[in-house]
């Protein structure tokens, strides 16, 4: 059934200088997409024959109008929000140094049986204390690797970021946010979060930082003592992946004290039965993040890697958000900062202190660091669904439509990986033009073991190709190399004191940038000569190097 609508529309003077009558004229169907239509032309009629006022109202209210809102909907943009997920996290990086250590440390455990104790990849820390942070997450990487390949492991991984954006979707649902604005906050979550995808431990802290977020949200409602074994047993698995635990333990923290104030200000709200279990499961998590191999300390390797001065002055992603000159990643967190107070001045009176808090402190900590902007713009999720939510009450779905939420999108990502999949020649063609391979080879190609000079982005790939027989000066685990190293790597590489650096710890060999000054300096050293040339580095060999140590091939060969 259609019926015709015609109406003559007179612009005011005051909103525009148009003044001839149009008329709109159009036929109109019953169904619910036809009925937003003419809701919409009638929001135009009267705007446009009202004062700035009402265009300002009709301006407002328009996504009121046009967002959808029934269930098939709502399921559309659910499959959108899983199909973006999973595009951007196959995405792959330009460069991630830190993916061949965790290579090297996943053989190494799988080969000797257990967490090692010692760093057995460099000259400079050889026998010193490691404790491999990351050590379930670079044996499962590992596996990955060998059995199923890279580019599986990479699909693996953007599973796992599309597993994040789906519960920060659902945590926006809950709260009834219009189905296209909950994919507008999505889309900008995966692209301000998109330079933590790839084979990286950080995927996994997003997805549980959304997970308990997730968990103490329902825990609200639910008030279940459930929570004092589901929350512990997320953190526990945490604690053996990476060492953003203790974030995610502090964005817990910071939701119960809010929630406590929340029970402070509302005297006639009954939080008893929710606060306790969520104390009981706070303290419960605290406990064990300390179950790992060797006591591993989560606690003071987050302390001293947030003090590090090297990595605040030489790392791009450890550097504070600047206005002035604007980069890419800076503009997600200015973006964020003025969508947060937007929603707080247009909802303020939705908001609570829980949500508040957890916004606030991790945008403060973004304004430190790009590299926790990702973490930032996850944590302001439930500010965001509440500011803009029409309810706390979760979406009914029925079970038809759950068993299309497990085919449908099942579907599309299997179509999208088949699209986006590229041979293995073409995977370390990638790997290529980014790492120093056939230097790593023509040096492995030698003799004999080799003390070679690398840097925080070319140690990782030496340390990985020949562990046992190429010992690396620094790389990208800062932890273990401290300010004084890695700073005195960052001065051979510009070429100030490199011949007293190569004296002091007997260097044989050397891979640097090409763009470094010290790579144009050891190609006019007489001593020296050029063996290999990669897409961005220079491979260097000394032509008399002296005898070997015999501390030169202590430490453990995985191979």
């Amino acid at each position: 059934m259609r019926f015709r609508l015609d109406c003559v529309v007179r612009f005011c003077p005051h909103v525009t200088k148009i003044s001839p009558p149009v008329r709109l004229t159009a036929y109109i169907y019953h169904d619910d997409t036809s009925l937003r239509l003419l809701r919409l032309l009638v929001l135009f009629r009267d705007a446009a024959s009202a004062d700035l006022q009402r265009a300002w109202r009709f301006c407002m209210s328009i996504s009121k109008n046009i967002l959808p809102q029934s269930k098939n909907e709502f399921f559309a943009v659910a499959v959108l929000v899983m199909v973006l997920g999973f595009v951007i996290g196959f995405m792959p990086l330009s460069q991630d140094p830190d993916l061949w250590f965790h290579l090297a440390d996943g053989e190494l455990i799988l080969s000797q049986g257990h967490v090692s104790q010692i760093d057995p990849f460099s000259f400079t820390r050889s026998g010193d204390l490691w404790m491999p942070h990351s050590w379930l997450f670079d044996v499962l990487v590992t596996l990955s690797w060998h059995h199923l390949g890279p580019r599986c492991t990479e699909a693996i991984l953007a599973m796992c970021y599309m597993a994040m954006l789906i519960t920060c979707f659902h945590l926006l649902s809950r709260r009834a946010v219009p189905p296209l604005a909950a994919l507008g906050i999505c889309f900008f979550v995966a692209i301000a979060a998109g330079n933590t995808r790839g084979v990286r431990p950080q995927v996994l802290s997003l997805f549980f930082t959304a997970m308990c977020l997730m968990l103490v949200i329902k825990h609200k409602s639910a008030r279940s003592w459930i929570i004092t074994i589901t929350l512990p047993l997320i953190f526990f698995v945490w604690a053996q992946i990476h060492s953003g635990c203790v974030m995610g333990l502090i964005v817990i923290a910071l939701y119960y004290f809010g929630r406590l104030f929340d029970a402070y200000k509302r005297e006639g709200e009954a939080h008893g039965a929710e606060l306790k279990p969520l104390a009981a499961a706070l303290l419960a998590s605290a406990v064990v993040i300390l179950i790992t191999p060797h006591a591993i300390t989560h606690y003071e390797y987050v302390r001293m890697t947030l003090s590090m001065d090297f990595l605040k002055s030489s790392v791009v992603e450890w550097q504070p958000p600047r206005a002035f000159p604007l980069a890419v990643p800076d503009v997600y967190l200015f973006l964020l900062i003025g969508g947060v107070l937007f929603s707080l001045w247009h909802h303020k009176t939705k908001v609570n202190w829980a949500e508040l808090g957890i916004c606030g402190a991790l945008i403060a900590l973004a304004c430190t660091a790009t590299r926790h902007i990702p973490l930032a713009c996850v944590g302001s999720i439930p500010l965001l669904a509440s500011a803009w939510g029409k309810g706390a009450k979760a979406r009914v779905i029925s079970f038809s439509m759950k068993r299309q939420a497990m085919l449908v999108p099942a579907c599309f990502v299997v179509a999208l990986l088949v699209s986006l999949w590229r041979f293995p020649n073409d995977i370390w063609l990638r790997y290529s033009q980014a790492e120093p391979m056939m230097g790593a080879a023509a040096l492995a190609n030698l003799d004999r073991p080799l003390r070679v000079f690398t840097t925080y982005n070319t140690g990782p790939y030496v340390l990985w190709s020949k562990p046992g027989k190429l010992k690396i000066f620094v790389d990208s685990r800062a932890d273990v190399f401290g300010d004084k190293l890695l700073t005195q790597a960052e001065l051979v590489r510009a070429g100030q004191g490199w011949q007293e650096v190569f004296s002091q710890w007997s260097i044989q060999a050397a891979i640097v940038e090409k763009t470094d000054p010290i790579a144009e300096l050891l190609r006019q050293a007489d001593d020296w000569r050029l063996i290999a040339e990669d897409y961005q580095e220079y491979t260097f060999l000394l032509n008399q190097m002296p005898p070997a140590r015999k501390t030169l091939g202590s430490g453990v060969n995985p191979s």
